[in-house]
């Protein structure tokens, strides 16, 4: 009879081999490295070089202030003498308003006369504040970093509008709200952002 090689040659002249031997798989390389999974992690941690990472932050603030004021402006030209345009009857609407004041009416505190230099005063510092409170963690995660930079777009959207205007151009109207606008909203999630990471830090000590 033939022995085990002269069988194994007569098996290697016809059809492949399979890979699979008792059910174990022969390797020809290394496993493929997932690209999104590579970027997902250098973004999270911020391992991206410095310079870029600033880069990308300044261009979502400019993007926040570009929005906002592009919705300003339309806004300006279309609802402020056509009138209100209902977007959910009873619900939404979009109308043009001029603020000249501070969140919840808080301006009523001040003396009229010094109602202008005391809240643009107040938004000038309150936008140092956070822009100090940012620069001082430049290693921090991703998230806040993120927070910040909303959070920034937001107030500067606004600041820039007193300071061009001397108030502020409000038209989305949500019923039962104030009349606000995009850089409030950039406040708003900024703020959110922030508390989610705050929130999510915490338990990540805690485990």
């Amino acid at each position: 009879g033939r022995g085990p090689t002269e069988n194994f040659a007569e098996l290697g002249a016809g059809e492949p081999i399979s890979p699979f031997v008792h059910g174990a798989r022969t390797r020809t390389g290394p496993e493929p490295r997932s690209e999104c999974a590579g970027l997902a992690r250098g973004w999270s941690s911020m391992n991206m070089k410095p310079r870029s990472v600033h880069l990308l932050l300044a261009c979502l603030v400019v993007a926040v202030v570009g929005c906002d004021h592009a919705t300003k402006r339309v806004a300006e030209h279309e609802l402020r003498a056509a009138g209100p345009i209902h977007v959910i009857s009873g619900a939404v609407d979009l109308r043009y308003a001029q603020n000249h004041g501070v969140a919840f009416n808080g301006e009523r505190l001040i003396p009229k006369a010094a109602r202008t230099p005391v809240v643009f005063v107040g938004g000038v510092l309150a936008l140092a504040l956070i822009v100090t409170t940012w620069l001082r963690g430049r290693h921090r995660p991703s998230l806040e970093h993120v927070a910040y930079a909303v959070l920034v777009g937001g107030a500067l959207g606004n600041l820039i509008d007193r300071v061009l205007r001397g108030y502020v151009v409000d038209f989305i109207h949500v019923h039962g709200w104030p009349i606000f606008n995009v850089a409030d909203i950039a406040i708003v999630a900024g703020a959110g952002l922030w508390i989610l990471h705050a929130v999510r830090s915490r338990r990540t000590r805690a485990a």
